[in-house]
């Protein structure tokens, strides 16, 4: 009986995999976002800036809602997302310089985006019972339904989305690799990096693109709640593992990986949304991390 059952398991995955070319999208551009995230998400552990990346993501609320007022759709909309998103981090990282504290101005930039994207999308629904603006968004896309925003779908990636996951994962990688000295010493030391003649600004500038172009390519399999999880687990689970740098970065790709496609695999099986699944394979992996490493779950 377990035969039969795993084979039929691994018969239907397969066959997702192989008739249904949304699928095979899902699939690379998870791989290629897993790739990208699991690449911050060492950075983002060792600076604690977790709360950054759950406010840029929130911030995504904004970006979804005025695409969906003015009805873009394809290459533009992910455009206007992407500049929603960075100018909100760019704002979160002014006010810092002021008197702001970070929590603080992550937490208004987070419920003001939030709270304009509800307000844009409950208004195109009530503009569209007049004549003009039902007209007007005539062959416009519909916004997706509240589920898949707020936790992703493995049919949202699409052609777009995976070559989109792509450029993103190749930016990341590149701009990692470029300025890997400045941006290490920006992480581990700021005081001593500032010191030795760091540009702290351009770097802090930098990590908060790099976020959100990730934030934007992800949202769609793992949605707006749950995006900022691919951005922690990973180092977090890599971080209970190793304390070498290169170790981390490979443990947190690794398990990023498992992540993605073990709840994909969920997805598919089970017929549930995406975002949910992948984020709960990669808290199994912590938990499984934190009980071989005999630490503490905080």
């Amino acid at each position: 009986m377990s035969y039969i059952a795993a084979s039929a398991w691994r018969f239907e995955t397969l066959d997702y995999l192989l008739h249904f070319p949304f699928a095979r999208y899902a699939l690379l551009a998870a791989l290629m976002v897993a790739t990208a995230s699991a690449a911050l998400s060492g950075i983002v552990v060792l600076k604690r800036l977790a709360f950054v990346g759950q406010g840029i993501s929130h911030a995504a609320f904004g970006g979804i809602g005025v695409v969906a007022i003015l009805g873009l759709g394809g290459l533009v909309g992910e455009v206007t997302i992407f500049v929603f998103c960075l100018v909100s981090a760019l704002l979160i990282a002014a006010m810092t310089r002021g008197r702001t504290r970070e929590d603080t101005a992550i937490g208004i930039v987070l419920v003001a985006t939030m709270a304009l994207g509800f307000l844009l999308l409950g208004l195109r629904h009530k503009l569209m019972s007049h004549g003009w603006y039902a007209e007007l968004m005539r062959g416009s896309p519909m916004p997706a339904s509240w589920d898949t925003v707020l936790f992703g779908s493995v049919h949202l990636a699409g052609a777009m989305g995976m070559w989109l996951s792509l450029a993103v994962m190749l930016f990341v990688l590149g701009a990692l690799a470029w300025f890997r000295r400045p941006l290490l010493a920006y992480v581990f030391d700021e005081t001593a990096a500032k010191a030795a003649g760091v540009n702290i600004s351009a770097m802090r500038g930098l990590l908060m693109l790099l976020l959100a172009l990730v934030v934007v390519v992800g949202m769609k399999l793992v949605g707006v709640v749950l995006i900022s999880a691919l951005l922690i687990l990973p180092g977090a689970i890599a971080a209970q593992l190793t304390r070498r740098l290169v170790a981390t970065f490979i443990a947190a790709w690794i398990a990023a990986v498992i992540g993605v496609v073990g709840g994909l695999v969920l997805s598919f099986e089970l017929e549930l949304l995406s975002g949910p699944c992948i984020v709960l394979v990669l808290t199994a992996q912590y938990v499984l991390a934190c009980i071989v490493c005999r630490t503490k779950i905080v």
